[in-house]
């Protein structure tokens, strides 16, 4: 380091270093590394991680009337109704959709600016399917997040773990996360009740996106009368 005029070097071994070795390369601003490769990694207990994950869910929509002749019978007939809103012409079921999925990136993005915040927060959408009405047919459901929590994991790393300070940089391998509704029980299980007090730290979160909510609740709910 000397003759390279170099202010910092690092050191990798696959073998660790004893505690003498890492006080003396500390004290001359050299970093020692350990390397990994698919294997489970002699890690200290401050990289032990907590995963989390989050699937997006949809409660059941309420339909207002209003002073209008619309007046669906079944859900089926709700979802074929064909309204213009915002200019666009289009079926309740992807009006139903497009809010659904503004609403949670909306989510998302609320989420993002937290970055305290475990979870992100349910929310609330609203359409009105007259705009020229005051008391306009209505709908309303509310965006909910799902979430669960990882059973045991041994986590496999491959990169370097720097026992000076204490940094990982590479790759690690999450528990699996399905991409259906509920996860598997092997892996994961549901978080009830006092979320926070559940939660353990440091944390990974991870979330899980839905397609195609509005047929989802549709083919549940088809022929089943609105009132």
């Amino acid at each position: 380091m000397e003759d390279s005029g170099a202010r910092g070097g690092a050191i990798y071994s696959r073998s660790g270093f004893t505690k003498a070795a890492i006080l003396k390369s500390s004290r001359h601003g050299v970093g020692c590394f350990e390397l990994w490769r698919n294997r489970p990694a002699d890690v200290p207990t401050i990289k032990v991680r907590n995963y989390y994950a989050c699937y997006d869910s949809m409660g059941l929509p309420v339909f207002h009337r209003g002073q209008s002749d619309f007046d669906p019978q079944t859900w089926d007939d709700l979802f074929d109704t064909v309204v213009t809103l915002d200019g666009t012409s289009d079926t309740l079921e992807n009006h139903v959709d497009k809010a659904f999925c503004a609403g949670r990136e909306l989510s998302l993005a609320e989420h993002r600016k937290q970055p305290n915040m475990v979870f992100p927060e349910g929310w609330h959408s609203e359409l009105h399917l007259d705009e020229l009405l005051s008391d306009s047919p209505t709908i309303r459901f509310a965006g909910v997040w799902r979430k669960f929590r990882s059973r045991p994991f041994a986590t496999l790393l491959s990169g370097s773990f720097c026992v000076s300070t204490g940094e990982f940089a590479g790759t690690e391998q999450s528990p699996p996360i399905s991409p259906a509704f509920p996860p598997s029980e092997k892996e994961w299980e549901e978080i009830l009740g006092n979320i926070e007090s559940q939660i353990g730290t440091p944390s990974i979160m991870l979330t899980k996106s839905s397609a195609g909510m509005a047929a989802a609740l549709r083919e549940l709910m088809r022929t089943k009368p609105m009132y």
